[in-house]
């Protein structure tokens, strides 16, 4: 079947490596972008506060499509 063709890439240290980011720590950074492995969530995240408020939120990115999408909306280039 056609869907079977096309599956998402895991998102992974080496993918992040390869994009850019570099580790420092246990995060993985790149013009300002934080991302680190949750072992509770069992993906990697990125964490961000609103303007003018305490509120930390997080998004799960577990593919790779999904980080190239959120880094083009954040910063408006292509990972």
């Amino acid at each position: 079947e056609e869907n079977d063709i096309l599956k998402p890439v895991q998102l992974t240290e080496e993918l992040l490596l390869k994009s850019g980011f570099e580790k420092i720590g246990v995060n993985f950074q790149k013009e300002g972008i934080s991302i680190w492995y949750s072992s509770y969530a069992k993906c990697y995240q990125l964490r961000y506060c609103l303007i003018g408020s305490d509120v930390e939120r997080k998004i799960n990115i577990e593919y790779y499509h999904e980080l190239q999408n959120l880094y083009f909306a954040l910063k408006a280039i292509e990972l």
